[in-house]
This record gives structure tokens, C-alpha cells and sequence, in this order.
């Protein structure tokens, strides 16, 4: 974000969508965005959120490319999801969490190899992305390369010794 206030609206949205408060995080998402329209995360962000509340036609309808990608990566619409989230790249490369959710979407679509792509990228940014590597363990796991899924999740329980997703899958693997 280009802006300290811009930056601090987001992350706020962040914290609300977390936390299952999604009208309070579209509220500091439209503040964020209001400042620096350029934000990918916003929009990325201010789409998981209208998807959360229930309110799909809001996020398709809303014009920004970037935030539709939620609504068709939820319905199915794999292409137009993997097509949004390129644009959202285009604004901010590199991305984690767009990255991830790129990788969902390669994932649900069965294009294993550049859903792998993408969380690797997503690690490469931020090492410690959950999102990334249990995702990225569950796609080595169904191309049957255990080992690797393991070793992901296995750097999962280093950032939370108590993920027990994680050490459920481990076992799964082993």
C-alpha cells in the first residue's frame, strides 16, 4: 500500500475478516481502497468478505476486477478465478495471499503443477505461510509424493506446534 493509513485500513479488514466481522471489514477495506485504489490485497480481501457475508452479487457487481475472484473460485468458475487473481498479480506481483488463492484455484482445477508453483512463489515471499504450505502438502499428497507433503507439514508445526490439521495429515501421509 502507498499509504501508512491506506496500509493500516487493510490490515484492520484483515483482523474484522478474521474474525467473522465482515461489515466492519468491508468498511476499513472501502477505506483502504479509497486511498490507494491500486491495493490487490484489498480487493482481494473486500471480495472474501462480500463472500463470507453472503453477498456474491456485491462482489461481482462492485467493478473491480481483482475481488471477483473469490465469488468464482467458490462457485466453481476456476478460469475466471485464475484469471482474476492474474490481474490482482499484474498490481501486486508476487502477492502471498493472492498467490495462495491462485494456488485454491489451480488446486480445485487439478493443475497440480502451477498450483505448486504458486505456493512455492507465495514461500518464497513469505517463508512462513501456512496457507501456502499446507496447501502445497496437500496437492504433493495427491500427486502421491508423501515425502514432500510431509516435509510441509511438518514446516507447518514449526510455525504452530499446536496445528492439528497438520500433524492429522502427517499421520494421513504416513
Amino acid at each position: 500500500m502507498a499509504n501508512k493509513d491506506a496500509s493500516a485500513h487493510l490490515d484492520n479488514g484483515k483482523k474484522f475478516l478474521n474474525e467473522g466481522k465482515c461489515d466492519e471489514a468491508i468498511l476499513e477495506l472501502d477505506r483502504a481502497l479509497s486511498i490507494d485504489g491500486g491495493s490487490a490485497d484489498g480487493y482481494v480481501c473486500r471480495g472474501r468478505a462480500y463472500v463470507s457475508k453472503g453477498d456474491r452479487d456485491r462482489v461481482t457487481d462492485d467493478g473491480d476486477l481483482p475481488s471477483s475472484g473469490p465469488v468464482y473460485n467458490g462457485s466453481g468458475d476456476y478460469e475466471r478465478a485464475i484469471e482474476d487473481y492474474s490481474a490482482a498479480l499484474a498490481i501486486k506481483p508476487a502477492a502471498p495471499e493472492i498467490l495462495c488463492e491462485r494456488g485454491h484455484a489451480y488446486r480445485r482445477k487439478g493443475d497440480y503443477e502451477r498450483a505448486i508453483e504458486d505456493y512455492t512463489v507465495a514461500l518464497g515471499v513469505k517463508p512462513d505461510c501456512r496457507d501456502a504450505l499446507n496447501n502445497r502438502g496437500i496437492v504433493h499428497y495427491r500427486m502421491g509424493s508423501h515425502k514432500l507433503a510431509i516435509k510441509d507439514w511438518e514446516a507447518v508445526l514449526k510455525i504452530d506446534p499446536n496445528d492439528a490439521t497438520a500433524r492429522q495429515s502427517i499421520e494421513i501421509a504416513r
